[in-house]
């Protein structure tokens, strides 16, 4: 059966990948010993957008009220549970691996990959082990806690005093930001605190720590780090702009205003053939930046990923040995993608461009894993596959798309496997997740067979 993935959560990562082995107890440096769950939702915050704009709901999409990822039911907006324990032992409802076995747990890295294949973030604090940024959004308590961009079932209230935005810290944010007026919470989730305001006439998101987790004060510094490459290096898609950061915990940016692409994870509806050929036109932009700025690098180590699936049971030994194949001809991750394409992070403006949103998990990766992600999560939208496979035989890139689709379609069946077997999102998604699976993995032994170009 599928094992329980070795460690534990990424603070609000909606990308979900895995952690190299800790060699020392299986912790891995983003567990909080207690508290919330990552990412799990607070009570406040007004109706609205406040990265995008739109109707009541959800804050980086407009969506309808509720869970400011526009997700799911109350609880913890990584993978569906109440509010509790967050790390009690969950079960797992997973499938047989095909080969049979049972996939061991695994402490220690197997198949590490060439120098300069890891994470790229500042070196963790002492205490703290180096490991992928991408964490693994695991629920432990998955009976109410939402995926990341799933509908909401209760709404955010606004709060005219809200939790976390205290005058103390309201006096500081200001006083280093002139012409800074702080007016309102738009969302207070644990580990961040988004506040609304202006400067000048201007209207701003302004994001901050929630609380002191080392990690995840990492996370947003990477951010700040992303948004001042951008300030100095205008990138070629729409992105909010900069207007001021302390440079370690506290960034202010224009609220951009705008309809998002869908306010789930994945769109009830099907997408526009306009909608999808836009939304690739977006991400190949970014793709293409050159000359592209330094201080970008490898977000996460493609070979400790898939050996950590491997291990959990999601990857069959030949899936693992056609994977390694395919890795050994693809180089190291050298195009710049987004890294969290969640449709509510696609938006378009009243003036017809189309801009991208939240950028803690932009790096470098192997070609096309936004592809893969959109493939993924935009594949109720009958024109969405066609159109893809045209760039990817266009790209030339097949080998490191097949290799980023394992790693996205593995990320997104362990999120769906850890739901209880009766969870109204296992039962939808997961029999088309499996059936991609079993067509992706054709395609990855069929290449892996062929020799190297």
């Amino acid at each position: 059966m599928l094992m329980p993935l070795p460690g534990g959560l990424i603070p609000n990562d909606p990308c979900g990948g895995l952690i190299p082995g800790d060699p020392h107890g299986g912790r891995i440096p983003s567990d909080p010993p207690k508290g919330r769950i990552p990412g799990s939702q607070a009570p406040g915050g007004p109706a609205g957008n406040p990265r995008a704009g739109g109707p009541a709901g959800n804050p980086r999409a407009g969506g309808p009220a509720g869970n400011p990822r526009a997700g799911g039911p109350a609880g913890n907006p990584r993978a569906g549970g109440p509010a509790g324990n967050p790390y009690p032992a969950s079960p797992r409802h997973g499938k047989p691996r095909r080969d049979g076995r049972r996939g061991p747990r695994r402490e220690g890295r197997r198949g590490s990959p060439p120098p300069g294949m890891g994470g790229f973030l500042p070196a963790p604090p002492a205490g703290l082990l180096p490991g992928d940024p991408l964490g693994d959004p695991l629920s432990t308590d998955p009976a109410r806690n939402p995926i990341p961009g799933d509908p909401p079932a209760s709404p955010v209230h606004a709060t005219p005093a809200p939790p976390g935005l205290n005058p103390g810290m309201v006096a500081t944010i200001t006083a280093q930001c002139p012409g800074l007026r702080v007016d309102h919470m738009l969302r207070h989730g644990g580990k961040s605190v988004l506040a609304g305001g202006y400067v000048g006439e201007q209207p701003v998101v302004i994001k901050m720590p929630g609380d002191t987790d080392p990690l995840w004060r990492l996370r947003q510094r990477h951010e700040i780090d992303v948004y001042r490459i951008f300030a100095e290096h205008p990138p070629p898609v729409r992105v909010p702009r900069l207007l001021h950061t302390d440079g370690e915990s506290i960034v202010v940016i224009e609220r951009l205003e705008g309809t998002p692409l869908d306010t789930g994870r994945y769109p009830d509806r099907a997408l526009t053939e306009q909608e999808v050929y836009a939304t690739t036109r977006l991400v190949r932009t970014l793709h293409e930046w050159q000359p592209l700025p330094g201080g970008f690098g490898p977000v996460f180590g493609y070979y400790d990923r898939i050996a950590r699936y491997h291990a959990a049971g999601y990857f069959a030994d030949s899936d693992r040995h056609a994977l390694d194949r395919l890795l050994a001809r693809c180089g190291r991750p050298n195009q710049l993608n987004h890294g969290d394409l969640l449709p509510g992070n696609i938006i378009s403006t009243p003036d017809g461009e189309w801009a991208l949103l939240d950028w803690e998990f932009t790096g470098l990766f192997l070609p096309g894993f936004d592809l893969a992600m959109l493939q993924i999560l935009l594949a109720a939208s009958p024109v969405t596959a066609g159109h893809i496979e045209a760039l990817v035989a266009e790209s030339g890139d097949r080998d490191a798309y097949l290799v980023n689709l394992a790693v996205v379609l593995s990320r997104e069946r362990h999120i769906h496997h850890d739901l209880p077997e009766d969870h109204p999102l296992r039962l939808a998604r997961l029999p088309a997740l499996e059936e991609a699976w079993r067509r992706a993995r054709d395609r990855i032994h069929a290449a892996a067979a062929k020799p190297a170009h």
